[in-house]
This record gives C-alpha cells, sequence and structure tokens, in this order.
C-alpha cells in the first residue's frame, strides 16, 4: 500500500506536469504559429507584389524566352527565392541557383494553383532545407503562362523553437523540483499530525487516556485531537464509571451484610429462651437477605439505579428510622459506639421504602465509620413547613469545611474515612433529590450533623 506522503508527492507532480505540458505546448504553439504566419504573410504579400508587377511587364517579355529578366524585376521586392516555372510546373528561373531548368518544383496542388488558388507548403529542400513556399499562376489576361513560387527557410524559426522548447524544458525543471519539495513539505505537515493521532489512538487502546496537544498550524488535526481527547476523558470516565460501580456494589452489600452479620453473632450470643430477640434478629436477617437481593439486581443498573424510584407509597418515616437504628445496633455496640434513636412526632412520607431505607443506612453507617469508641450517634425525625426532617448527628472529627462543596460528589473521600469508597453521601443526596428533597451537611470539630428533608404525604 502507497503511503501518504507518496500519494500527495505524486498527485502533485503529476498535477504540474499536465499544468507545464499543457502550457509548455500552448506557448510552444503559439511562438511556432506566430513565426510560420509572419513568414507565410511575408511569402503572399510578396506574391501579389510580385504578380502586381508581371501584370505590368508580361507584354513586354515573354516568359518562355526572358524569365531571367522577369525574375529579376521581382527581386528587389521580396527576400524570398523567387521560382519562376512554366504552366507544368518545370523550373524556368531559380534566383538562388538552387534548381536545373527544367526540374519539377512542384509535386502536388498543381490543379489548384493551375485553377487560381495560392497554395501555401511547407517542405524539405533538394539538400535537406525545411522551407516554406507560396505558388500562384501567372497570367496574360485569362490565359495561364506560368507559375511563381516564392519560398523561404525555416530553419531560423526551428532554431528560435528549439531555444523556446530548451527554455521551457529547463523552466519546468525548475518549476517541478520547487513543487516536489513544496508537496514534501506539505506531506510532511499531514503525516506528521497523523503520525502523532495514530500514536494517540494507540496510546488510548493501551490504557494511556493522557491528553494530547494539537498542531498549532492545522485546525482540522487540532479538531480531530480535541476528539480524541474528548473520547480519552470519556474513556477515563467510563473507567472511573466502572470503578465506582465496583465501589458501590461494595458499599451497598457491605451494609446488609454487616447487619445480617451482627444479628447472627448477637442471636449466637442471646439464649435462646429469648424469643422476643430471637424473632426480631431473624426478621432483620430476612428483610435484609430480601434487601441484598434486591441491591444484587438493581446495582446492575448503576449508576442510574439510585433515582429509578420503584414503589411510590406512604411510607412512616419514624417506623423506619426505628427499625434501621435497631437493625445497626448490634454493629454500634461492637465498636462501643452509643446509637440513640429519637422522633418528636409521627412523619409520614410519600416514597420509596426500600430507597429510603438505604438513605437511613448509608447515613447511620457513615456516623459510625467516622465515630471513634464511646462516641454518640443521635438520629432524630421532625417536621417542618410540610417537609419530614430527618437528622444524623455525630461527634467525631468531622470534614474539612472547604470540602463541604464537594462533599456529595461520587468520588470524594475524607481524610479522616476509615474504610469504605465515599459513595455513601453521594447516593444518598441522589435518592432524596429524586424524591423531591434535600440534603445539607453542618460539620465542625465538634461532630458532622446531616439534615435531610422530604415532603410530608397528604392525607
Amino acid at each position: 500500500m502507497k503511503s501518504i506522503r507518496f500519494r500527495v508527492i505524486a498527485t502533485y507532480l503529476i498535477v504540474i506536469l499536465l499544468t507545464i505540458l499543457l502550457f509548455g505546448g500552448g506557448v510552444y504553439s503559439f511562438i511556432r504559429d506566430y513565426y510560420m504566419n509572419n513568414i507565410e504573410s511575408l511569402l503572399i504579400n510578396g506574391q501579389e507584389i510580385c504578380s502586381d508587377i508581371y501584370n505590368e511587364l508580361y507584354y513586354q517579355y515573354d516568359i518562355d524566352l526572358e524569365p531571367a529578366k522577369i525574375g529579376e524585376r521581382f527581386i528587389p521586392y521580396t527576400r524570398a527565392q523567387v521560382l519562376l516555372l512554366d504552366k507544368n510546373a518545370g523550373i524556368l528561373y531559380d534566383s538562388t541557383d538552387t534548381y536545373y531548368k527544367g526540374q519539377l518544383a512542384i509535386e502536388k496542388d498543381l490543379e489548384k494553383i493551375i485553377e487560381g488558388e495560392t497554395i501555401t507548403h511547407r517542405e524539405t529542400s533538394m539538400f535537406g532545407e525545411r522551407i516554406m513556399s507560396v505558388s500562384r499562376i501567372l497570367k496574360s489576361g485569362d490565359t495561364p503562362i506560368g507559375i511563381l513560387k516564392l519560398s523561404a527557410s525555416l530553419e531560423e524559426v526551428y532554431k528560435v523553437m528549439n531555444n523556446v522548447m530548451f527554455i521551457l524544458m529547463g523552466g519546468g525543471l525548475v518549476i517541478i523540483l520547487i513543487v516536489s519539495l513544496a508537496a514534501l513539505i506539505i506531506a510532511n505537515t499531514i503525516i506528521k499530525p497523523i503520525g502523532k493521532i495514530t500514536n494517540h489512538i494507540k496510546d488510548i487502546g493501551e490504557g494511556n487516556l493522557e491528553p494530547k496537544k494539537g498542531s498549532k498550524f492545522n485546525s482540522e488535526f487540532s479538531e480531530l485531537t480535541d476528539n480524541l481527547n474528548n473520547l480519552s476523558s470519556e474513556l477515563d470516565s467510563n473507567k472511573k464509571m466502572q470503578e465506582q460501580f465496583i465501589e458501590s456494589v461494595s458499599h451497598e452489600l457491605r451494609t446488609p451484610l454487616t447487619s445480617i452479620k451482627g444479628w447472627i453473632v448477637t442471636l449466637k450470643n442471646s439464649k435462646l429462651e429469648d424469643k422476643e430477640i430471637m424473632e426480631e434478629g431473624l426478621g432483620i436477617i430476612d428483610t435484609e437477605a430480601d434487601r441484598l437481593t434486591g441491591l444484587v439486581e438493581e446495582l446492575l443498573e448503576f449508576p442510574d439505579y439510585a433515582n429509578r424510584l420503584t414503589q411510590m407509597t406512604k411510607t412512616d418515616m419514624t417506623g423506619l428510622l426505628k427499625y434501621v437504628c435497631r437493625q445497626m445496633k448490634p454493629r454500634a455496640d461492637r465498636l462501643g459506639i452509643s446509637l440513640n434513636c429519637s422522633s418528636l412526632e409521627e412523619v409520614a412520607v410519600k416514597g420509596d421504602y426500600d430507597r429510603l431505607k438505604q438513605v437511613l443506612i448509608n447515613l447511620i453507617d457513615n456516623a459510625l465509620k467516622y465515630s471513634c469508641k464511646g462516641d454518640d450517634v443521635t438520629v432524630g425525625c421532625g417536621t417542618e413547613d410540610k417537609y419530614a426532617v430527618i437528622t444524623v448527628k455525630d461527634n467525631g472529627p468531622g470534614f474539612d469545611p472547604n470540602d463541604i462543596e464537594i462533599i456529595f460528589n461520587k468520588n470524594y473521600q475524607s481524610k479522616n474515612a476509615k474504610a469504605g469508597s465515599g459513595l455513601g453521601l453521594a447516593i444518598s443526596k441522589e435518592i432524596v433529590e429524586a424524591h423531591g428533597g434535600d440534603i445539607h451537611i453542618l460539620t465542625s470539630s465538634d461532630g458532622t450533623t446531616v439534615n435531610f428533608r422530604l415532603p410530608v404525604a397528604g392525607d
């Protein structure tokens, strides 16, 4: 397969060669025709003058008997070779003594000349010289009595034309060299960016997604490089999303598994006679196992699963809060953290029970993760201006106040985090906003408070 450099240079050379051939051929033909037409015009004009002179002389001299006297009268009026011929084209007089008397000087178109036409011939003399001749009939009244032929050498014309040809060829070679150099430069301006783009694509294929600089002098290649950089960014974003998906799976599956494990440990350490704890623990384990199954199915639709609300029903937030606190209590006890649940009033919202439960678990899990042994985590629920307000408060080290603006980003993770992916707050925010609510964080060295609001369900 021919390279782009070869094809660009070959295309330029073919175009310039055709241009030179057409232009050179046109110039050569124009100059040649110019000289030939001038010589022909001079010969024809000479014919006219000589014919006029003969019309004055024919009654004085007989062309057959005194051709030299007639021919010599023509010589001062033309620089051409003067030939006087009989009606059969035999030589009667030659001003240059090139031909011998009686030799045929016209081999074709004799009948046309006899009929009165002026005929021009380009021919080669007996000495190999290229000449142009103009022949016409001489008459005595209406009777043809001879032929006047004027001839001029074309050798000087052909010498000039050869010089023109050499000049055109030399100029053409110079132009070809210049165009070849220009084509090479232009080809390189195309090939080098293509090479960079090829390497860029190769890097993308190998997983190197760093952006590259575009060409300064070629907007098309710069635009292509920008598009590849956008593709790299998109691939990088998809790669991060894939990583977030794995992290989200880990985060979302860990919480129910932790609850199940915590209650298994609690049940193992409790007495069989304590049926109330046994029934509550088994109920939570059964519920969390179902929730775990649902999460596995929903996480396959990441990242939109948090916004997909499947069952919008009237949900008792107070009861849900107490249930989640009870579910998370074994873990808090193992960590030596006091988990307190308080509700000032009964509050109901319209929402997806499993999603809201997920928000509470994420927030409480986050609070436990940022707390130390002996700390307190308090969860409460109340109402404010037709909104249910749920609060999760801890007295851990808190966040960096400068991170408040980015704390809900999916790739955010506090420097104080002990474990996890940092997706809990981002997912919680998506779910709350999908319910038409909002979520806010207040943090200081004394701890962190997370408040989220949801519209209260109508009657």
